[in-house]
């Protein structure tokens, strides 16, 4: 998919319809939000399920991925609570690592579900995406990492410089994930709600909304003709 014009200033409605633009028209989209933080692992593994059976994928099709391994912080632990739970389904997961040579990397089981934090799938796509884990992107932190709710788009533009960077660079990789996807892409959101990545996530529902009108309309069309 081609890569659209990141905005250079932080403004809702550029980053809204940047978001809205990510998908292509041919990628399935699902977007839930509004997940609670201690069900979004049990959707997670719930919907690495649905997506093998529905779209009659392998376990190796489909990637688990999240914009941080873990959060000792907010004591979330994304990547951990995964491979639990996989583990605890019978469900085999894969890990990536670097390769030999320092040139990308490569999955470590060619079976199993991906699981990894966004900047370790560089260079890689997959059928099925599973976009999770977002509940620490509704924070930023200042430098004696007290917590700060990002509530709207003007509490961004008041951090100081390198706070404002780091929630700049979250939305970066949830917008990575976004494009790692060909067939199918599932966006989990446990976000708070009304902040700013929730606002994201909304958005693409929109998109979700828009695809099922068509996919109506076309069967509509389909039916005249027949």
């Amino acid at each position: 998919m081609s890569v659209k014009i990141w905005p250079l200033e932080f403004n809702k409605e550029d980053y809204i319809e940047l978001f809205k633009e990510a998908v292509n028209d041919d990628v399935a989209l699902n977007v839930v939000s509004g997940i609670k933080r201690n069900n979004i692992v049990k959707e997670t593994v719930k919907a690495v399920k649905e997506i093998a059976a529905t779209y009659k994928l392998d376990y190796s099709d489909i990637a688990i991925l999240y914009p941080n391994k873990d959060n000792k912080g907010l004591r979330y632990y994304i990547q951990h609570w995964v491979k639990m739970m996989l583990g605890e389904n019978n469900i085999p997961y894969a890990i990536t690592q670097e390769r030999e040579d320092g040139m990308g990397v490569t999955i470590s089981n060619n079976k199993g579900v991906v699981v990894a934090p966004i900047d370790e799938i560089a260079g890689l796509e997959f059928k099925a995406v599973i976009l999770t884990g977002l509940y620490p992107c509704s924070f930023a932190f200042d430098g004696n990492e007290h917590r700060i709710k990002l509530k709207d788009w003007e509490s961004v533009c008041e951090l100081r410089e390198e706070e404002r960077a780091i929630v700049e660079d979250q939305i970066a990789k949830i917008y990575k994930a976004y494009c790692r996807a060909n067939e199918v892409l599932y966006v989990l959101s446990d976000a708070e709600t009304g902040t700013i990545i929730d606002d994201i996530v909304v958005s693409s529902e929109e998109k979700q909304i828009d695809q099922y009108v068509d996919s109506i309309f076309d069967d509509i069309l389909k039916c005249v003709a027949i």
